[in-house]
C-alpha cells in the first residue's frame, strides 16, 4: 500500500551552523547574485559558507560551497572541475550535509566543486505560482554564478544533481524538467512523487502543515501544475541522464529509531513506483532497495559514499547528448537541448515532443507552438516544412499517450532561412486550443460533454531546399496558424481513486504526534 508523500515529510531536524572568521571578498554582481560575505569554515580552505543577494529572491541567502583538494594551489591553477548539486531535505538548510555526514572526507579524493544550497521551507525546489522562484534562483542564479566565480566546468557533462528526500524530489524533478543540464542526478530515500496518489497527497500535505497553495496551486484545480513538476510524471525525459535511487523499506535495523520507518516505508514506495515507470518507459536506471533501514542520516552518509564513484564515472565518460529526443512539459515556455518551445493555449496541460531532430518532430498537444530550433542547419539556406496532422489522443496519460490513427491529411507547407546561428523559427499548429486545464473539473466536463476530448499529433518534417537563397530573410513562417477564435475546452483524466485516502489523513495526523523523527 502506498503511503502518501506527505507522510515523508512529517519530521523536522534542525542543523548546526559553523561559524569562523571571514575572507574578504566582494565581486559585482554576476548571474543575478552578489556576494555580501565569504566564510572559510575549514582549516584546509575547501570549504566556504557564502552570503548573498538574490535578485529573483529579493533577499539575502545563504550557500555553502565545498572546494576540491589542492584547488588553491599552483599545480591547479589551469584546473576546472565538475559541480555536484547537492539539495537538503525539508526542515534543513545549507549547513545539513557537513554538519551530519564526512562528506568533506568522502569528496576529498575526487576532483568535484559540492554546492549546497539553502532551500527554504516547504520549498520543494519549485518555482512557486504566487511566492518565492526557488527553480530560477538556485538553476539560473546560483549555478551560473558558482561556476563563474569557481573554476567549474561549467556544461552538461560537468554537472549533476542530488539530493535526500524533498531534496531527492528536487534533484529528479530539476534533472527531468532540465535533462540537458545534468549529465547524472540521485535520489536518496527521495520523495520522487508528489502526484501518484491524487489528492490524497495534497490533502496529507495540508494536515501536516506543509501544504501551501501558493506553490503550484490547488490540486483539484491546478493537477496538471502539480504533475508538470512530478518526477514520475516526466520519467521519459530522464533516458539521457545517469539515474540512482535508493531508499530503506521502512524496517528498523538494529540501531534504527522505528519512528522514522514509517516515512521511510513511504520513500520505499515511490521509489519502487518511480523506477517502475522508468522500466516501461526503456529509462535506465541504478536502484538500491534495502530490505531494512529508517529516514536517517547514517543512511544518506552511506548513500552518498557508494554513489560518489559511479558519479565520477559519469563525469569521466558521459552520456552522449540524444541525436534525436522526446520531452514532455506543462509550462508556456522552454528550452530544451538547444531547442526553445513557446505554447500559446490558455490552458496548463502537457505538451509532448517525439522524435525531436534536425529532421522534424512531432508534437501532441492543443493551440500553436512557436518552435526555434537548435543551431544545426546551414546559416542563410531555405528549408521546406511540411506539416501533416497524424492522430489524436482521447486520453493523455503520464508515460507514452496512445495514437489513434487517422488518414494523414493533405499536409500543408511554407519554407523557412535560417539565421546567422543555423536556427529555423516557426508556428505549429496543433488544432483549437483548450481553455480548461488538464485534469481539472472544467477539463474532465467538458470531456464528458464532449467539447474537447482530444489532443491534436502534428509532425512537421524539415528539408533543405536546392533552390537559391533569397536575397532578403522572410518572417518565420506559421504552418497552418491557429485561429484565436477557435477555442474548445480540453480534455482530461482524472486522478486514480484510492480507496486508502482515508487511512492516509488519519495516519498524517497521528505522525504529527510523533517527535524526534528527522527532517525529510
Amino acid at each position: 500500500m502506498r503511503v502518501a508523500w506527505g507522510i515523508l515529510l512529517a519530521a523536522v531536524v534542525a542543523s548546526t551552523v559553523l561559524a569562523v572568521p571571514a575572507r574578504a571578498s566582494a565581486p559585482a554582481e554576476v548571474h543575478g547574485l552578489t556576494l555580501v560575505q565569504d566564510e572559510v569554515l575549514s582549516d584546509d580552505g575547501r570549504l566556504h559558507e557564502l552570503a548573498l543577494h538574490s535578485t529573483v529572491l529579493g533577499r539575502d541567502t545563504r550557500v555553502r560551497v565545498l572546494l576540491p583538494a589542492g584547488y588553491d594551489s599552483a599545480a591547479a591553477a589551469g584546473e576546472r572541475y565538475p559541480l555536484l548539486l547537492l539539495l537538503h531535505g525539508q526542515g534543513g538548510d545549507q549547513s545539513d550535509w557537513t554538519a551530519a555526514t564526512d562528506i568533506e572526507a568522502q569528496t576529498a579524493p575526487h576532483d568535484l566543486i559540492v554546492l549546497m544550497p539553502a532551500g527554504g521551507a516547504n520549498s520543494f525546489y519549485s518555482n512557486w505560482l504566487d511566492g518565492p522562484q526557488w527553480e530560477a534562483h538556485i538553476l539560473d542564479e546560483l549555478v551560473p554564478w558558482v561556476e563563474a566565480t569557481y573554476r567549474a566546468v561549467g556544461t552538461r557533462e560537468g554537472r549533476a544533481v542530488a539530493g535526500l528526500s524533498m531534496g531527492g524530489f528536487g534533484s529528479m524533478s530539476y534533472a527531468a524538467r532540465h535533462p540537458d543540464r545534468f549529465v547524472s542526478a540521485a535520489a536518496f530515500s527521495g520523495g520522487v512523487a508528489i502526484a501518484d496518489l491524487g489528492i490524497a497527497e495534497a490533502t496529507a500535505l495540508q494536515l501536516l502543515g506543509l501544504g501551501d497553495d501558493r506553490r503550484w496551486g490547488p490540486f483539484v484545480t491546478h493537477e496538471a501544475n502539480w504533475r508538470g513538476h512530478n518526477p514520475t510524471d516526466l520519467v521519459g525525459n530522464l533516458r539521457w541522464t545517469a539515474l540512482r535511487l535508493t531508499s530503506g523499506n521502512g524496517v528498523a535495523c538494529p540501531g534504527d529509531r522505528p519512528e522514522a520507518g514509517v516515512i521511510e516505508a513511504g520513500t520505499w514506495s515511490m521509489t519502487v513506483g518511480f523506477s517502475t515507470r522508468a522500466g516501461l518507459a526503456g529509462v535506465p536506471h541504478s536502484v538500491e532497495l534495502r530490505p531494512c533501514g529508517t529516514h536517517e542520516w547514517h543512511y544518506w552518509e552511506r548513500d552518498l559514499a557508494v554513489w560518489l564513484p559511479m558519479l565520477m564515472a559519469s563525469f569521466a565518460a558521459p552520456p552522449p547528448p540524444p541525436a534525436a529526443f522526446d520531452y514532455r512539459f506543462t509550462d508556456a515556455r522552454t528550452s530544451v537541448w538547444g531547442w526553445s518551445f513557446h505554447a500559446h493555449r490558455p490552458a496548463t496541460e502537457f505538451l509532448e515532443l517525439k522524435a525531436v531532430s534536425p529532421s522534424g518532430l512531432t508534437a501532441i498537444g492543443s493551440g500553436g507552438v512557436d518552435v526555434v530550433t537548435a543551431p544545426v542547419y546551414e546559416p542563410g539556406a531555405t528549408y521546406a516544412l511540411t506539416r501533416r496532422v497524424t492522430g489524436v489522443v482521447t486520453v493523455p496519460v503520464a508515460v507514452v499517450p496512445p495514437l489513434l490513427a487517422l488518414p494523414p491529411d493533405a499536409g500543408s507547407g511554407a519554407t523557412a532561412i535560417a539565421d546567422a546561428d543555423g536556427r529555423l523559427a516557426f508556428t505549429l499548429d496543433l488544432g483549437p486550443a483548450h481553455v480548461a486545464d488538464q485534469y481539472s473539473p472544467d477539463g474532465i466536463a467538458a470531456e464528458a460533454l464532449g467539447l474537447g476530448s482530444y489532443f491534436q499529433a502534428a509532425t512537421v518534417s524539415i528539408t533543405k531546399l536546392a533552390a537559391p537563397i533569397p536575397a532578403a530573410p522572410v518572417a518565420a513562417p506559421a504552418l497552418a496558424a491557429p485561429d484565436a477564435s477557435r477555442h474548445l475546452p480540453i480534455t482530461g483524466a482524472p486522478a486514480p481513486a484510492w480507496p486508502v485516502v482515508a487511512a492516509v489523513i488519519a495516519l498524517a495526523l497521528v505522525l504529527r504526534r510523533v517527535a524526534g523523527a528527522p527532517h525529510t
